[in-house]
């Protein structure tokens, strides 16, 4: 599963450049001026909020994928298999595909911004409809990376505690702690294992 998300994000991040650098590019050839007007500006904001939303909710999930398969590894294994990773993904592009048009429904607004290259949304409205779909989008924001975090500091201080307790309990030398982690290659853990 981790594969299939790492797999998501890279092209992800692809198509992310190849429909935002063009725009930029265009802009700065024509004297800092969004050449299409608002139309390329509204599609450039939709781009952004997509593609600025998706990436890190790919990179949640996999930290929540990397959570379970440390905390609940029966649960993992039964559920967490690669297919069910591509409905997670096609479904997290569903749901920010849904969330960047709401702008172009009236729930939110893109406007153009500094250096007038890129369009955005409009954080300095003062309609309530779009600052409140400006919140929104900085407080999912903020709860991915708080769940991002949260996972990451579990796993690694899981990770830790499994390796303290290993070296604390092993009786062997410093080979079989070595092998035992995965430090060691096929031949070396042989060789340790003849000798023990």
């Amino acid at each position: 599963m981790f594969h299939s998300l790492v797999a998501a994000l890279v092209w992800n991040d692809l198509l992310g450049i190849l429909l935002t650098t063009p725009v930029t590019i265009a802009a700065y050839i024509n004297k800092k001026q969004m050449p299409g007007g608002e139309h390329l500006c509204r599609f450039n904001g939709l781009v952004m909020v997509c593609f600025g939303l998706s990436t890190p909710l790919i990179v949640g999930f996999m930290a929540v994928e990397r959570f379970l398969f440390v905390k609940h590894t029966f649960f993992y294994t039964k559920h967490c298999v690669p297919g069910a990773a591509r409905s997670i993904v096609f479904a997290l592009w569903g749901f920010v595909l849904f969330f960047g048009l709401l702008p172009l429904l009236g729930f939110g607004e893109y406007v153009l911004q500094y250096p007038k290259t890129w369009c955005f949304l409009n954080f300095s409205t003062t309609e309530a409809v779009h600052a409140v779909y400006g919140y929104l989008y900085s407080c999912l924001i903020l709860v991915l990376v708080i769940i991002m975090v949260a996972c990451n500091l579990v796993v690694v201080l899981t990770l830790a505690r499994v390796r303290q307790f290993r070296r604390k309990h092993s009786t062997g030398s410093l080979n079989s702690v070595l092998a035992a982690d995965a430090v060691l290659d096929e031949t070396a853990k042989q060789q340790v294992r003849f000798v023990y």
